[in-house]
């Protein structure tokens, strides 16, 4: 009042109670009332209902803050067909993008979802505009980062009133670390099926050989053979045992992930794990540690059955590793008949799966759950070979 007494207009906003309790937000403007030699004669005011108008104001204040502070990134294009350009960025998008926002707003939308996101989130906003409707999808944000982002995204058409499109909203969601989990799931189920698989085929095996050993027995009067043939089933059956012992403790720790083995300790648990008599075994293995499946013995075991099953006449079997660069060989070597080329076609594929070298397709898949390849380079008549490449971040030299 004083300032309107001195010819000043005051504005303001306040709050009043109403009658009835309630609070009315109004606006307030008092001025003064002059004469025609500019004296104030008098003051008057006009009070407004702003009630509605600071509802909507907080609201959009609330929506800002939510959209500003959220972790989820959120864009919105205006509807210019192929033209259409950004109008907003939240903070969390300009940060991902690397960005300033005033490079960001006015940008073409499918020149900067290509830039942050590749072809494919460009050709999906591409669909989205043609089909003017709601549309999911998921694509990888800053394939230039170290750790390019896996995002949920949805574009949503906003219309007006007359029901135009006049908007298109762009929201992401990071789910790295669910697309993480979501593989870790994945490759825990391939392991367990692979158990499943190992089972079987080493059952079947244990199997085979005890029936061999018993229809022997049956029919020889040897009664020294017979004696060595019971004794050959014992060993059968306990071996059997001890492989399904140890199928429940991988069983246990197959959900535990790649772990450091060291690489000679795993050889030599392999070779004595099966009977090997009569077969010189030279090892020239470095003191090496490799990442991979607790499985990793079983890939040796095989092997090593591979060659006294189907090498023939072996009487040697070398295991040795070469390093070089980027990258860990370990070659595993028979004095056998070797592989024909045709054996040597899909040897580690699931055509494999119904061969007597069954075995070998559990190799190629127990090897490439972490990445490790295997291929055979052996010639026929001189033995089978076997390369195993193991990459640079999947060995390291003991300390």
């Amino acid at each position: 009042l004083d300032a309107a007494r001195r010819g000043k207009t005051v504005n303001y906003e306040t709050d009043r109670l109403r009658r009835d309790g309630t609070l009315l937000h109004v606006n307030i403007t008092i001025f003064p009332l002059k004469d025609s030699t500019g004296s104030v004669r008098g003051i008057a005011s006009i009070t407004r209902d702003m009630s509605a108008m600071k509802k909507m104001r907080d609201e959009l204040l609330l929506h800002d803050t939510v959209l500003s502070t959220s972790s989820y990134l959120f864009l919105i294009m205006e509807n210019s067909g192929i033209d259409s350009r950004i109008v907003y960025a939240n903070p969390a998008l300009i940060r991902i993008s690397g960005k300033q926002e005033n490079e960001v707003l006015n940008c073409r939308a499918v020149d900067f979802l290509r830039r942050i996101a590749g072809e494919s989130a460009s050709r999906d906003f591409e669909k989205v505009l043609s089909a003017s409707k709601y549309h999911e999808c998921e694509f990888r944000l800053g394939e230039d980062r170290a750790t390019p982002l896996v995002v949920y995204a949805y574009f949503s058409p906003v219309t007006n009133r007359e029901g135009v499109i006049t908007h298109f909203v762009l929201g992401m969601k990071d789910v790295t670390e669910e697309v993480r989990y979501r593989e870790q799931l994945k490759n825990v189920n391939e392991k367990l099926n692979l158990l499943g698989e190992l089972v079987r085929h080493d059952i079947k095996n244990g199997l085979q050989s005890i029936l061999a050993y018993a229809e022997s027995a049956v029919v020889s009067k040897d009664h020294s053979f017979i004696l060595k043939s019971l004794s050959e089933i014992k060993s059968s059956v306990s071996r059997i045992n001890r492989q399904l012992e140890t199928f429940k403790d991988y069983q246990m720790s197959v959900e535990s992930g790649p772990i450091w083995v060291d690489l000679s300790s795993v050889i030599e648990r392999s070779f004595s794990g099966i009977n090997h008599s009569g077969i010189t075994v030279r090892r020239d293995v470095e003191d090496v540690e490799i990442y991979a499946t607790p499985l990793l013995e079983r890939v040796f075991h095989n092997l090593i059955d591979n060659s006294l099953r189907h090498g023939g006449h072996v009487t040697e079997i070398r295991v040795r590793t070469h390093i070089s660069g980027e990258s860990c060989s370990i070659v595993y070597e028979d004095d056998g008949v070797g592989l024909t080329e045709e054996q040597r076609k899909g040897l580690f594929g699931k055509s494999d799966m119904l061969s007597p070298r069954h075995g070998l397709h559990l190799v190629g898949e127990l090897l490439s759950l972490t990445g490790i390849s295997i291929r055979e380079t052996g010639t026929e008549g001189s033995g089978a070979r076997f390369e195993i490449t193991v990459p640079s971040s999947s060995f390291r030299l003991k300390k």
